[in-house]
């Protein structure tokens, strides 16, 4: 095929040490599709490059007519793409480490993606990010713009205004999550049918059967006999009745999660900062076509799933993958068929909700507080930090509300340094 017949994807945050991945994962699967342009977009050029050069000749070496290029540029990567990928990582992983670690003196437990952490996070990323998409959409009016950095639903929220129906967000997590549950039961996704509320890492399956059989008692003694690899005690399952995901350990386990928190070495960002250093080095070695053996290092599951959405929306095969959206400001996540049209809409859950009415209920909150925290985000005031801790499912104090203040606003301070 011709240059001409070159379909367009830009990827903004693609100087990542693990955009690799992303592209080892395209290039198996480059039948499916035309040949593609992939515009990498980011602020180091010396990484931009590297990266670059190393699909470039990733994918040669594996047969895929892609090209890779490189630009610092969002409305250049974009300008008539296809599709958007959005994993941009606004204060890099210092940014992460702050969020992760500031709520522990507090006795909260850190993240980028909920509580005092999440919060601080959106903060940081908000600006950029929506600069981001207001670009996009001038540039690219049609095209797909699927946001895969955190806080998801904190941003969906924000941008939906700018990118309308075509915007969505994708996490592996309740993929990766049902498929190990599952399998503690010799089961797998095929062979099972099941119920699932909630939103982006705040969610359950409240039901998982296999003709007619609940398999979550069986789940629950396995998880019991078996606690490696999932953190959350079965008897957290049994009182819910239901299958919770991993970051609900958070709220579950609030206090070991602290203490184990504490406990590391290091911070998760700390470490992930050092193996993206390793892994650009490998990049740059010029002779290098194949991943490098430190990318084992961290598991990548949502390349598996941002490799599918893309090839899907493209025209090739179609899956199912774990897709949230926030429609009118309200942000909800299922399981949903992606093909070239589009995600296909969640399907109603309305008797999911009536028949948990207690999971509904945290859900509610949940949203109530992610929508006061995009608010927060695109206008970032003490006033407007303290209302969004108050609606924290975490239950903060006013004591604590009004000394998180400081810490969560310092994260804009960092990137403006």
């Amino acid at each position: 095929m011709g240059e001409s017949k070159r379909r367009a994807i830009a990827i903004l945050g693609g100087s990542s040490a693990f955009t690799p991945a992303l592209a080892a994962a395209l290039a198996t699967r480059a039948a499916e599709v035309p040949p593609l342009e992939i515009r990498l977009h980011g602020r180091s050029r010396a990484r931009l490059d590297g990266v670059a050069a190393f699909c470039n000749r990733h994918a040669a070496d594996r047969g895929a007519d892609h090209t890779y290029t490189a630009t610092t540029a969002v409305a250049e990567a974009a300008r008539d793409a296809t599709i958007v990928v959005n994993q941009i990582r606004v204060g890099g992983w210092c940014g992460r480490i702050h969020d992760d670690t500031f709520p522990l003196a507090f006795d909260l437990p850190g993240d980028e993606t909920l509580g005092p952490g999440g919060l601080a996070s959106a903060i940081r990323a908000m600006p950029t990010i929506r600069d981001a998409a207001d670009t996009v959409r001038a540039v690219a009016p049609d095209t797909w713009f699927l946001n895969m950095s955190n806080p998801l639903d904190v941003l969906l929220i924000a941008l939906e205004p700018i990118a309308g129906p075509r915007l969505f967000g994708l996490c592996e997590l309740p993929r990766v999550t049902l498929e190990h549950a599952l399998a503690r039961v010799g089961e797998t996704p095929t062979t099972a049918s099941w119920d699932y509320l909630g939103v982006n890492h705040q969610a359950w399956f409240t039901r998982i059967e296999r003709d007619g059989t609940d398999l979550l008692p069986a789940i629950a003694d396995a998880i019991e006999a078996a606690p490696e690899g999932y953190p959350i005690d079965a008897d957290r399952i049994r009182v819910h009745g239901a299958l919770p995901l991993p970051y609900l350990r958070l709220h579950e386990h609030r206090a070991r999660e602290v203490r184990r928190q504490r406990a590391r070495p290091t911070p998760r960002g700390a470490d992930l900062a050092r193996l993206s250093e390793r892994l650009h080095a490998r990049y740059a070695e010029p002779e290098r076509v194949a991943l490098p053996p430190e990318l084992a290092d961290r598991a990548t599951p949502w390349v598996e799933d941002a490799a599918a959405t893309v090839l899907a929306l493209l025209g090739g095969e179609p899956t199912e993958r774990w897709v949230s959206r926030a429609i009118d400001g309200r942000p909800r996540e299922a399981r949903v068929r992606i093909d070239a049209n589009g995600p296909a809409a969640a399907p109603d859950d309305t008797a999911v909700r009536a028949r948990r009415p207690a999971l509904a209920a945290h859900t509610d909150r949940v949203i109530e507080y992610e929508r006061a925290a995009a608010a927060c985000a695109l206008d970032p005031t003490p006033a407007r930090v303290a209302d969004a801790l108050r609606l924290d499912p975490f239950a903060i104090d006013e004591a604590r509300v009004a000394a998180l203040i400081e810490p969560v606003l310092h994260s804009v301070a960092e990137v403006q340094r």
